[in-house]
């Protein structure tokens, strides 16, 4: 083979492998949102049964604004990739960077009003921020033991 078709050849593996890589990524980030899904409604159930109304309302809210924040995480991160990858070496917009500081901006005004509201449903919406971080625990123990890590 010569060398550009050679070079044409690698590139068509290439390609290949980042669209099964893009479908692999996509099905993990589903996983994730269903996992959090479930983790949630979990977490709703027994904070209603344990503690009542206000801290079930407030793991609501916080799950909600945690599955918000990881999809606004994600799309962020691939608009900044795709940039970086469409234009090497030129400066990221400055409206895209500020999506990610407008997440944490987002975040606390969300947790003022609850707090302003009700003190106890703050501590169950901090709580519930992080269920996405358990869920993505939960599919990285799932894919360690699905390969045998």
């Amino acid at each position: 083979m010569s060398q550009p078709e050679d070079e044409k050849a690698q590139s068509g593996t290439a390609a290949r492998a980042s669209a099964a890589d893009e479908q692999s990524v996509a099905a993990v980030y589903r996983r994730i949102i269903l996992i959090t899904l479930f983790l949630s409604l979990a977490a709703i159930m027994a904070g209603f049964v344990l503690r009542g109304w206000q801290v079930a309302g407030g793991i609501a809210l916080g799950a909600a604004v945690g599955c918000l924040n990881l999809y606004w995480l994600r799309r962020g991160t691939e608009a900044l990739a795709e940039r970086m990858l469409a234009r090497p070496g030129r400066a990221v917009r400055f409206r895209l960077s500020m999506g990610f500081f407008g997440r944490y901006a987002f975040l606390i005004a969300a947790g003022y009003v609850i707090f302003k509201s009700s003190p106890q449903m703050l501590v169950s919406f901090l709580g519930a921020l992080a269920l996405p971080v358990a869920a993505m625990m939960c599919e990285a123990g799932l894919l360690a033991l699905r390969n045998g890590d």
